[in-house]
This record gives structure tokens, sequence and C-alpha cells, in this order.
């Protein structure tokens, strides 16, 4: 039994009225004067037997009527609630880092029942493995949230980095009252996710930059990042890896050849393909010779493109990396095609720039799906934390309705409970 508004329950104090009212009955009686009862039998009447039991059940139907309507009015709610716990949740990326270790061994020996933020929910018994780094397993938050509802919890408090990947979908409405506490990464950290040998012999390494508002990838040479080692494997490649993060090889320098074919009205076009391929020789520090003609009979070598309103002829269409096929409904003037790559519009000095040509023509020159593949698994940006605390809760509706259904019935017992008091004091004229 719980009151919303307990401040009502000072009208209890009320339940005097009726008492009053009974003992003001019980008053001594006027005296009036007779002579001698010696000869009256010693009996007491019916009457005054039912007049005391009618008092007593006014004072009884009169001190229920001011309970009830004190009850309505504080918001008496009946519904019997559990003992329930109080549950922390610790997400599995928090738990991974040791720069929180210390602030996880306080956090088991202080709150009363600690789990895992994973699906189950699993009790830590201890603190788990936070020698381990890195990222674990992306989870989707949005149907995490919708299982807490089984853990039958009063209250419920989260420790998360809160990764914006991790977030995917539609906000579920919430049933269980719970407090999200993001857990910042405490410093930018760098992972190499690729390296190569350069065309002038540097070690040079795609390096993800991680925070919490931004990611980056940039290429920066060995040398220049701390922490980074270089080991020969027995197979006689080199490998390099940065802190502790894992062995990657370094993959040998090779001199790409390009084969461009454009049409006289293309001219343009291959003109703009390249100084593009040449911004990626430098960007890259890669040798990229690129050798243009403009009969379609020599057969392409290498990394070969086609520039000509004309198809290229079949029996070479699988041999060219890039072909021109207008799409005015693409997103993009350069997209992916099975194996190969189409340029979808003419090429100008506006859309060159504004297109980004130079990085849509990356994937051609080196295999940066991969680059991007391990990106985006090592993304730390946080989701904001007004768009986790706005969720809606379906639990404070249904309490609502509850209390309404609750007070009407109140209400009902208090209008019954005064009509049959009413009626009970007419017939008994009290």
């Amino acid at each position: 039994m719980s009151f919303s508004n307990p401040v009502y329950l000072w009208g209890l104090l009320g339940l005097m009225v009726p008492l009053a009212i009974h003992l003001w009955s019980k008053r001594q009686a006027h005296i009036v004067r007779v002579g001698s009862i010696r000869n009256f039998p010693v009996f007491e009447s019916k009457k005054s037997r039912s007049v005391r039991l009618n008092e007593i059940v006014l004072l009884f139907l009169r001190s229920f009527l001011v309970l009830l309507f004190v009850f309505t009015l504080a918001g008496l709610s009946l519904t019997s609630k559990e003992a329930k716990a109080n549950l922390t949740l610790i997400d599995q990326n928090v738990l991974r880092d040791p720069d929180y270790a210390i602030f996880i061994d306080s956090l088991a020996k202080t709150v009363q029942e600690l789990r895992l933020f994973a699906p189950g929910f699993p009790m830590l018994n201890g603190i788990g493995d936070t020698s381990r780094t890195g990222r674990s397993a992306p989870l989707d938050h949005w149907d995490m949230i919708n299982s807490l509802a089984s853990l039958n919890a009063d209250s419920i408090v989260i420790y998360s980095k809160t990764y914006l990947s991790d977030f995917k979908g539609d906000r579920p409405l919430m049933s269980v009252p719970f407090k999200w506490l993001t857990l910042p990464e405490k410093s930018e950290k760098m992972h190499i996710v690729d390296a190569y040998e350069s065309a002038s012999g540097r070690i040079r390494c795609f390096v993800v930059f991680t925070g919490d508002q931004l990611i980056r990838t940039e290429i920066v040479e060995v040398t220049e990042l701390p922490g980074a080692q270089l080991n020969k494997a027995a197979t006689g490649s080199l490998e390099v890896k940065l802190g502790n993060g894992p062995w990657l090889p370094v993959k040998k320098h090779t001199t790409r050849n390009v084969s461009l074919f454009y049409s006289s009205d293309f001219e343009y076009d291959g003109m703009y393909l390249k100084a593009a391929i040449e911004a990626i020789e430098n960007y890259l520090d890669i040798e990229i010779e690129v050798a243009t003609t403009k009969d379609e009979n020599i057969p392409p070598r290498g990394t070969s493109i086609w520039l000509s309103i004309d198809p290229p002829p079949d029996s070479t269409r699988s041999r060219y990396a890039l072909i021109y096929q207008h799409d005015e409904f693409a997103e993009s003037i350069i997209v992916k095609n099975g194996n190969g790559y189409v340029l979808t519009d003419r090429l100008d000095r506006d859309n060159v720039f504004e297109k980004d040509l130079v990085g849509l023509l990356l994937p051609i020159f080196h295999d940066v799906d991969e680059v991007y593949a391990k990106r985006d698994s090592l993304d730390t940006r946080v989701m904001p934390s007004k768009q986790i605390t706005s969720i809606e809760s379906k639990g404070k509706h249904l309490m609502e309705t509850d209390k309404a259904s609750a007070s009407t019935v109140l209400w009902a017992l208090v209008a019954l409970l005064l009509m049959i008091e009413r009626v009970v004091a007419h017939r008994r004229k009290q």
C-alpha cells in the first residue's frame, strides 16, 4: 500500500469528529423525578439495546467514511510491491578498459547487485578480465533496453561507453526506470589498421584515431608513430604493431600499371582522371604508370579504365576496373558494380572537387575496403546523452492508469457508505 499524495493523510485527524459525536450522544440524560419504582421489573429494554447498537454502527460507518475519503485524496494504491533489487550494469567495453579498473573494483564493493550489460545480463561475481583491451563485439543497445524488464528491478544504473555504432533502429519505450551513465574514452587512441612499403622505401601506416566525438584516418610513417615496433617474421617479411596491438604484415611495394582509354569527346574527362591518379600517387607515395590511348583495339593491361559513350568490347569488358556508364539517378559519380566500378557522370571542374573524385578512385589503387572495415570496428564516438535520457516510459503511463482506476473505486465506496450512513441515521433519527 502506497500513497501518491501523503500530505492529505493529515485528514485522518477527522476521525475525531464521529468519535466526538458518539461521545456527545452518551452525555448524561435528563433526570425525571417519579414515585417509587420498587415494583418495576429489572431488565434492559430491547429499544435501549437497539439504540446502543445503532450508535456503534453509525460510529463505524462515519469513521470508515472519513478514512476512505482521506485515502482517496491521498492517492491510495493497493498494488503490492515486491522487494526488488537495485541493479548496476557494466558495459563490456568498460570492463575491458584498463583505465577503469580501479573504478570497477570500488563499484563491485559498494553496489547491491552487479551484472554485465550483455545478452542474459550475467552476474559479475568478481571483476572480469580487464587486462584485455580493444572493443568487444558490437551490441544493439536499443534491443538490450527492451530486455531490461526481465530483470524485475526497482532501479537500474548502466555504465557504458555508449558507442554511436551500437545504437540502431528506433528508440524503444522504456518500462523499467533506469539511469544511463556514459564513461568516455580518457584520451584519443591510435590504431594501425594497414601498413605498406612506399615507393621511397619507407614504411607507411593507415592509422585510425578514435575519440568520443570524432574518428579519422591518416597515413603516417612508422618512424613518426610513438610506440610503433617493426619486426621481421619467420618468412622474411616485415611486421608492424602499435603498443599492445596485433602484428600486421607490411605489404611490399609494386608499381601499378594503368591503361586509360578515352574517345575524342572524353579528352577532358581523361585529363581530370590522370590528375586524380597523380594525386593518389603522391598521397600514397606509390608508383603509378598511366598509359593513355584512343585506340580501342589495344588490349587493356593492369588497371584499365574505359571512357567512352560506346561500351567496351564484350571480350574485354570484365578486364576494366572503371567504365563510363551514365546514370542520372546515381548518388555518386563513381559507384561499385560487381568487381569493378562505374563512372556515372561526365567530369568537370566542379564535380571533381565537390564529389571527391580522388577519394572515390582510391579503392581502385589500394585495398581501402579492409581499412574502412577495421576503422568502423574501432569507432568510439558516443551517443549524445540527451538522446538516451529522452526515452519515454511505458511504466509511467501504466502507473497513471492504475491510479485512475483505484481512485474511481474509492470514490464509489465513499458515495455508497455516505448513502448507507444517511439511511441508518434517518431511520434511528440520529
